[in-house]
């Protein structure tokens, strides 16, 4: 049995595409806890505003520091 390479939709390639151009530092985890229904509410509205949670946190901790 041989293994074939799994081929990449033109979805994937743009996103590893611009993970590569934005990912120029190393990346490191954050654990943080809070309800439940308070993630959830993030997750749609991030989805809404056609976002993630990483770059809302991200987005919300530049802003965070530079005050």
């Amino acid at each position: 049995m041989t293994l074939k390479p799994r081929l990449k939709n033109n979805s994937n390639l743009h996103k590893e595409e611009a993970l590569k151009e934005v990912v120029k530092e190393k990346m490191v985890n954050i654990t943080i806890l809070l309800p439940e229904s308070l993630r959830d509410n993030l997750k749609v509205k991030a989805i809404r505003n056609k976002t993630n949670i990483t770059n809302v946190i991200i987005n919300y901790i530049k802003e965070y520091i530079k005050t």
